[in-house]
């Protein structure tokens, strides 16, 4: 089952609870079905709000570019690749007016949007008409994100679960997930999985549970076969070429010789892997691109979507 993520405005925090869609997502989400997360801009916003900032403090926050404002950072660092756009979004959806606070308003959407784009989530919640027209006509917006009404996103969540099990009720969707493991690999679940070459044995990237932590191992290599990095359990990982190594937090995804909430490996040209902890504790792959030595032979998973080439995918090598 793959997990549909969804990043709120600030006028969807729901603190009152008397918005009927986003109660309905709100149980989804309690019940680990969906992941509603925050941006880190959502702390500056709430900072003279204590019900907002309470009810907000239930989500995992996402982060991006750190960006100064006149109250403290607009937006915090997050483990994301990629240039920030929000200013560009800025100027495409509100150009340039002259109003202090309404620059200051419009600049904190978009810095919401960029966030959520940055950590490619799959929606955008709102209220606001004119954001939810840019998500419409505004190509680059589109085609990373969709932004939506708390009802259209519930619609379209509905939709994805009615189509896919048959039934949309929280419940019956908990007692179908029941067998499901903890690591979910785009839409598919499992207790771990080894990304290996069928012909030669050699294993590019590989996760297993021990002691309840989710290890990651690996030797990842680049579009050109060439080795980037390898991971190894209880070791200092070694840096070769272009790769970077981002963390956020600490949670159960371990990475030689720590653990973390989140978790991106990737160049300046792509990200190698992906990693979340969810709300419930488990922990979605959603971003995978991983090559053979003579980079013929690949693995993907972009969101739910996984592709393979010469690849194989199969249970842990190592679990406890």
């Amino acid at each position: 089952m793959y997990i549909h993520r969804i990043v709120i405005d600030a006028n969807c925090i729901n603190a009152k609870g008397r918005m009927p869609a986003m109660n309905e997502l709100e149980s989804y989400h309690r019940a680990g079905l969906v992941e509603i997360l925050k941006t880190t801009t959502l702390n500056v916003e709430f900072r003279t709000a204590p019900r907002q900032k309470e009810k907000a403090s239930q989500y995992f926050m996402i982060g991006g570019s750190p960006v100064q404002g006149e109250h403290g950072m607009e937006s915090m660092w997050g483990a994301v690749s990629g240039e920030s756009n929000f200013y560009r979004y800025y100027l495409e959806i509100f150009g340039n007016s002259g109003d202090k606070n309404h620059n200051q308003r419009s600049l904190r959407d978009c810095l919401h949007i960029d966030q959520a784009i940055l950590n490619n989530t799959n929606y955008f919640v709102t209220n606001e008409k004119i954001l939810i027209q840019a998500g419409q006509n505004i190509q680059t917006i589109r085609d990373a994100i969709e932004i939506s009404t708390p009802e259209n996103c519930l619609e379209k969540i509905q939709g994805y679960f009615y189509s896919n099990y048959r039934t949309s009720n929280v419940s019956d969707l908990i007692k179908i997930g029941e067998n499901n493991g903890p690591v979910i690999l785009g839409s598919n679940t499992s207790v771990g999985f080894n990304i290996n070459n069928p012909v030669s044995g050699e294993v590019y990237l590989s996760s297993y549970i021990d002691n309840r932590n989710l290890v990651i191992e690996g030797s990842l290599r680049n579009k050109c076969g060439d080795l980037v990095l390898e991971i190894s359990n209880g070791k200092s990982t070694f840096h070769g070429n272009d790769a970077k190594i981002t963390c956020v937090g600490k949670g159960p995804i371990v990475i030689g010789e720590k653990s973390f909430l989140q978790v991106l490996i990737y160049s300046d040209d792509e990200p190698y892997v992906s990693a979340r902890t969810l709300s419930s504790g488990k922990v979605l792959f959603d971003r995978i691109n991983i090559y053979s030595n003579d980079s013929s032979r690949y693995a993907r998973i972009n969101r739910e979507t996984l592709e393979l080439k010469g690849l194989s995918i199969g249970g842990p090598t190592r679990a406890h």
